[in-house]
């Protein structure tokens, strides 16, 4: 798969000779390549293995959060009850 967009070029012939600087670029392509490979690889693994969010301990969290409110508003009008108010 070509997901850069590289042409590719003809092979040089094998009469003739290639430089080390081209042997030398070539190498560091083929190594920065697989070292994306592997990346990619690693990220597929990783988001194999994600089961997402847990929502049962968020919708518990949010059960407390709404008992504890009503518990608070119930105690303060019972608190209100009790005190007089004058118009």
């Amino acid at each position: 798969m070509n997901t850069k967009n590289i042409k590719p070029e003809k092979l040089p012939d094998t009469d003739e000779k290639i430089s080390s600087e081209e042997v030398e670029s070539l190498r560091n392509q083929m190594y920065e390549l697989q070292l994306e490979v592997d990346i990619l690889k690693e990220t597929i693994n990783v988001l194999k293995k994600d089961q997402g969010v847990n929502h049962c301990g968020f919708l518990a969290i949010c059960q407390r959060l709404q008992i504890d409110a009503l518990v608070l508003f119930c105690d303060f009008c019972r608190l209100l009850q009790h005190i007089p108010f004058e118009l």
